[in-house]
């Protein structure tokens, strides 16, 4: 798909053929296990299999003329000399035009392997981009917890505290993450911390109102 752009269920016909596109789709839900640099894409194009357009097919084939073309690029696993653990976690601020809702995607490494990775639609509307990035880092840091939990299980050592970078600093000043050995971000302690924080925006905004 091109960088930029947005699908949209409005501004485009009715595509003529829905079952095709519907197995299309459904078949490259298949190929994110081994490729996921189209794992945004297939997301994108999976929130219109009910009704598609013909703008969301000509993005389909789009991103199956890019995999014809990447044919000798997939997922490879190697040898890594440290298994250190790093999760790396973005999201956007209400970047589908129907719905207003984000889109959160984190990708997490064991050494130089990339072991897991997600892109999905939030599932409610954020009312900020910090709100948008701490539902993010929510998602990416429970699932950087399990691998810490299945590699205890395994006995394997870690030798390094895990790690979880956030994307676009500027859009989420509040967010501020620690290693340690127990990585642990509840998601009501975070939610609790924005709320108090947006309330006391909004008090100062009040505030301000009043002496106007």
């Amino acid at each position: 798909m091109v960088s930029g752009l947005q699908l949209s269920k409005h501004g485009s016909t009715p595509f003529e053929d829905p079952a095709l596109y519907r197995s299309l789709v459904g078949a490259l839900q298949y190929i994110n296990i081994t490729r996921p640099d189209v794992s945004y894409s297939v997301n994108n194009l999976c929130q219109f299999m009910h009704s598609p357009t013909v703008a969301h097919f000509h993005a389909l084939k789009r991103v199956l003329r890019y995999l014809k073309g990447t044919m000798h690029l997939g997922l490879q696993l190697r040898q890594s000399p440290t298994l250190v653990v790093n999760g790396f976690s973005d999201a956007d601020w209400a970047g589908s035009p129907d719905d207003r809702r984000s889109t959160h995607g984190y990708c997490i490494f064991l050494g130089s392997n990339l072991v897991s990775w997600c892109s999905k639609k939030q599932r409610v509307v954020s009312q900020s981009s910090t709100e948008s990035e701490y539902r993010g880092l929510v998602v990416a840091t429970a699932e950087i917890t399990w691998l810490q939990h299945l590699l205890q299980e395994l006995h394997v050592h870690l030798p390094k505290p895990l790690k979880l970078w956030k994307g676009d600093r500027g859009r989420c000043k509040d967010c501020k993450i620690i290693p340690n050995e127990n990585l642990t971000i509840h998601h009501k302690f975070l939610m609790m911390n924005l709320k108090i924080k947006q309330q006391g925006r909004k008090k100062a905004l009040y505030e301000r109102s009043r002496i106007k």
